[in-house]
């Protein structure tokens, strides 16, 4: 018996042996080159590099208006198509619901585009909308978030009633022809023919893999689901009390036999825990889960095309000339140039339209991506407001240079008025008490004299440099730096060409997230120093604003030197222009960050 058991121990270790010499061999025969492994390597490496050849091509494409002083990135099409809704423009588009906290429409195309304005328009846009099974039937475009798609009639409605106040786009939901959804990418300029190109999603379009069901079914199986489902509602929303008056879809029928089945399952699990304190622990028991009424926010990157994640996107270049398109972009251009000239007192150049294909292989109008103005944008004109009761610190971020300058500059010291001098009283001797000439041994604190004295005495000369300025502006109130020199017809000017020779400096790196607020907030900062305008709430925000940075000495000299090369060029004094030096010296302190 022993004799068969070692016998048996020796084979088992000598084919774990064998085994093992086995393994390695095979693991040095992958590793040799051979014609299999290296055209196994050569396709991966093919692939990968048409990837990124793929990707760098579209964002290419689709940042040929890069965010500037001139680009609008988040132009409301639709609210401009309402204001200019007697031109009957000659525009397919997609049947939307628009709503916003002062207007509420819906409006489509038949043979015309229709408008149905007020609280109609929400019924309206329901009933327009035609349900299939396993596809979105609508999606949601919010002004401020991400899109949702709906696949569902009922969980639509329900959505729209609890986020009524929310402003957005609601769209019937477009399916393109093919596995992939694709769009239409043009950009038009002014002078010039315009460039097509068509984006694919490399994912394709999920199947729905359910069988058909018979249209007809018993009136009384159609009940009991509507029973079934207003249970369901109910549970999930509390709001949710309107009793359903449409015939149920296929898909909704499918929906309620699988909340049945997930009903059943759930009981059918809750019998195997035979006290409370295990159903409690139980997770899949849990009643306060988020209930969702939309799609899954996955199925977003295959529904829809994502121009920012230009990894999942494929671009081809089209020649073509489609006339279709040609009329619409021609009408389309009208359209935004009016509000344009309207809203900001300026001129189209550049715009970048994106078209969809229906089934139908008609082409709809999607939206308008960016737009490239021909002067830069004066925001202020766009809200209409006014500095005339308005301080410095209470400007909007959004607003332009020249309307700042409308605000009169004020000095850093004010000067007040002369007030009755009162008589100065001193104290009683014996009340004076006495200093120890060995006090100062015990001072606990230890300070660099020579570093921090320096550092005192060039603050308050530069100070002193400020407040002999202001003394002059006082006295001299026609010699004042904004009216000396006019800022308000150069600035704007000087605002454009400083920002393009900054961004190709050795600084650049600290401008390459810079939109238009951004400029206008650097611009009118700008303007307050080389006014002198800087009191202590400035430099507070100044110095809050630059905290996130780590900006050395030498980024600021480089700076200094820009600006003041710069603003030399307009003929200011050396005078004022060792002034400006010395107004960007006093707030060095706010700006420099070399932790």
């Amino acid at each position: 018996m022993n004799v068969t058991l070692s016998e048996s121990l020796s084979e088992i270790s000598e084919f774990k042996k064998v085994l093992k010499e086995y393994r390695g061999a095979i693991k040095q025969a992958k590793a040799q080159q051979n014609l299999k492994n290296f055209h196994q390597t050569f396709q991966e490496n093919l692939k990968r590099k048409i990837g990124k050849s793929q990707e760098k091509l579209c964002n290419k494409i689709s940042n040929k208006i890069k965010p500037s002083i001139f680009s609008i990135h988040s132009f409301d099409f639709y609210k401009t198509l309402y204001i200019y809704k007697n031109l009957d423009a000659n525009i397919k588009i997609i049947p939307t619901l628009y709503i916003n906290s002062d207007i509420q429409f819906f409006v489509r195309i038949e043979e015309r585009i229709k408008w149905t304005i007020g609280q109609e328009a929400k019924s309206a846009f329901l009933s327009s909308l035609t349900v299939s099974y396993g596809k979105p039937i609508c999606i949601f475009k919010p002004f401020n978030g991400k899109n949702k798609l709906f696949s569902n009639l009922c969980y639509l409605e329900t959505f729209i009633n609890q986020n009524i106040n929310e402003p957005g786009l609601y769209q019937h939901f477009i399916q393109t022809i093919g596995n992939n959804t694709s769009i239409l990418l043009v950009h038009t300029k002014e002078n010039f023919s315009n460039k097509y190109h068509i984006i694919k999603n490399k994912l394709e379009i999920p199947q729905s893999k359910n069988p058909k069901i018979e249209r007809n079914k018993s009136s009384t199986s159609n009940l009991h689901y509507e029973e079934k489902f207003k249970n369901i509602i109910k549970d999930h929303i509390n709001t949710y009390e309107k009793s359903l008056t449409r015939q149920l879809t296929f898909g909704l029928v499918i929906d309620l036999k699988l909340s049945e089945n997930n009903n059943s399952i759930k009981s059918e699990k809750n019998k195997k825990f035979k006290n409370l304190i295990e159903r409690i622990k139980n997770p899949e028991n849990e009643s306060d889960k988020k209930f969702d009424l939309w799609v899954n926010e996955e199925l977003n990157e295959k529904y829809l095309v994502n121009l920012k994640n230009s990894r999942n996107c494929v671009p081809y270049h089209m020649k073509a000339h489609m006339p279709e398109i040609e009329g619409m972009i021609k009408c389309l251009r009208n359209l935004i140039g009016k509000q344009i000239r309207k809203q900001f007192i300026n001129e189209l150049d550049e715009a970048e339209l994106v078209f969809i294909k229906d089934q139908s292989l008609n082409w709809l109008f999607l939206k308008v991506k960016a737009i490239k103005c021909a002067q830069p944008q004066d925001y202020e004109l766009a809200n209409n407001l006014s500095f005339d009761s308005q301080s410095p610190d209470k400007i909007s971020p959004y607003l332009n240079l020249t309307s700042y300058m409308n605000y009169a500059t004020k000095p850093l010291f004010d000067k007040k008025p002369n007030q009755n001098k009162q008589k100065i009283k001193i104290r009683r001797i014996e009340n004076i008490k006495a200093n120890s000439s060995f006090q100062f041994h015990r001072n606990t604190k230890s300070m660099n004299m020579e570093h921090n004295v320096s550092n005192f005495i060039n603050k308050a000369a530069q100070q002193c440099d400020i407040i002999r300025y202001n003394a002059r502006v006082l006295q001299n109130p026609d010699k004042k730096m904004s009216e000396k020199y006019s800022t308000s017809t150069f600035w704007k000017d000087f605002s454009v060409k400083f920002y393009t020779i900054i961004v190709e400096s050795d600084i650049s790196k600290y401008y390459l997230k810079f939109n238009n607020e951004n400029f206008h907030a650097m611009s009118r900062a700008t303007l307050r120093i080389f006014c002198c305008d800087m009191d202590k709430m400035f430099l507070k925000k100044l110095s809050e604003s630059h905290k996130h940075y780590s900006i050395s000495n030498n980024d600021y000299d480089i700076f200094i030197s820009t600006f003041i090369r710069v603003i030399s060029e307009y003929r200011i004094d050396e005078d004022d222009l060792k002034l400006i030096h010395t107004s960007f010296e006093s707030i060095r302190a706010c700006i420099v960050n070399s932790n």
